[in-house]
């Protein structure tokens, strides 16, 4: 994932504490490679779920379909 400096500094720091496990600043930028054990849908709602949230790009990479979905 890939976040600009300035979508970084405009989350709340509270938001982006290292003290906390994930940042809540969605990125701009997504690549998602799937595993084997990953289902397609899954991955394609989860990819949705970004974009939905504020990402303007995103990657969905299906290794074993040799696909590429972009968002």
């Amino acid at each position: 994932a890939w976040t600009s400096a300035t979508r970084w500094n405009a989350t709340p720091a509270a938001l982006r504490s290292p003290a906390t496990p994930f940042s809540h600043c969605v990125p701009e930028f997504i690549i998602e490679i799937m595993s084997p054990s990953d289902r397609l849908q899954k991955a394609q709602d989860k990819m949705d779920e970004w974009i939905a949230g504020g990402a303007k790009l995103g990657w969905l990479v299906d290794r074993t379909n040799r696909t590429v979905y972009v968002y």
